[in-house]
């Protein structure tokens, strides 16, 4: 009976090791080289929450650009992001895409979220790293070229399934239990 116990107890343990993370946008990461590094994600995933502000362009000057890397380290099934306009009385725009390692777009949304904010879904990211860029709307090449201005909440969510080796431990504990 204790070892039934005890293999419950570790299975429900290693289930429920997901945790939020929150991150700060920090200036400057304009760039895909100077994106900020928000984490590194495994098994069961995560969900992680951005804080930032978008500045509009100025003459003679590029708006904000809000770039974000982040690597898996086993398949992600599932890939969400949302971003939220703080000040939706102003009727901000904004603009997201996905990106590889190699700089190619993966998927890119302008206003399927909430007011006039993207959100994007995917499936199966494999191991690697990607890239995550915010800007306002009419900037569809990541540089700038925008006049928008606003704060914002990102949300984003991972899911990553266990190992083979971890799932048959599971599948283990279940059927001890």
């Amino acid at each position: 009976m204790k070892i039934m116990l005890t293999t419950t107890t570790a299975v429900a343990l290693i289930s429920g090791a997901a945790h939020a993370a929150i991150v700060t946008e920090t200036e400057s990461n304009d760039t895909f080289a100077t994106a900020n590094d928000i984490g590194t994600y495994d098994f069961p995933g995560d969900g992680i929450v951005v804080d930032g502000e978008l500045t509009a362009a100025t003459e003679g000057e590029s708006g904000d650009v809000d770039w974000f890397s982040f690597s898996i380290d086993n398949t992600a099934t599932a890939f969400v992001a949302a971003l939220f306009d703080l000040n939706p009385d102003e009727e901000n725009d904004g603009i997201m895409a996905l990106f590889d390692s190699n700089g190619d777009e993966i998927i890119f949304d302008d206003d399927s979220g909430i007011d006039l904010m993207p959100s994007l879904q995917t499936f199966n990211l494999a191991v690697g790293t990607y890239y995550l860029a915010i800007s306002g709307f009419d900037d569809s090449d990541f540089v700038g070229d925008h006049n928008e201005a606003f704060e914002y909440k990102l949300v984003l969510g991972l899911n990553i399934p266990a190992p083979a080796g971890l799932a048959a431990l599971g599948l283990g504990g279940l059927v001890a239990t």
